[in-house]
C-alpha cells in the first residue's frame, strides 16, 4: 500500500510537472505571438511612413516642375511680347520711312 501511495504521488507530481511545462510552453508561445504581432505593427508603420515620405517627395517634385513650367511659360510670353514690340517698331519705322520718301518725292515734283 505504501508503494501504491508512493506511485500515485509520483504520478501526481509528474502530471503537475507536465501541466506546469504545458502552461510555460503556452505562455512562451503567446509571448512569441505578441512579439511577432508587435514587429508586424512596427514594420507596417515603417512602410506607411516610407510611403508617406515618398508621396510627399513626389508631391514636392511635381510642384517644382509646375513652378518651372509656369516660369518658362511666362518667359516665353515675355519674349513673344518683346518680339511683337520690335515688329511694331520696325513696321512703324518702315511706315515713317515710306512717308518720308513719299514726302521727298512730292516735294521734288512740286
Amino acid at each position: 500500500m505504501k508503494q501504491e501511495a508512493m506511485k500515485l504521488r509520483q504520478e501526481a507530481a509528474l502530471r503537475e510537472e507536465n501541466i506546469r511545462a504545458d502552461v510555460l510552453a503556452s505562455e512562451e508561445l503567446n509571448l512569441a505571438r505578441e512579439k511577432a504581432q508587435a514587429e508586424i505593427k512596427v514594420r507596417n508603420k515603417q512602410f506607411k511612413r516610407q510611403a508617406s515620405n515618398e508621396l510627399q517627395q513626389q508631391k514636392l517634385e511635381m510642384e517644382m516642375k509646375m513652378q518651372i513650367a509656369q516660369m518658362e511659360l511666362m518667359e516665353r510670353r515675355e519674349l513673344e511680347f518683346q518680339q511683337e514690340k520690335l515688329r511694331a517698331k520696325d513696321i512703324t519705322a518702315k511706315e515713317m520711312e515710306a512717308l518720308a520718301v513719299g514726302a521727298t518725292v512730292s516735294l521734288r515734283e512740286t
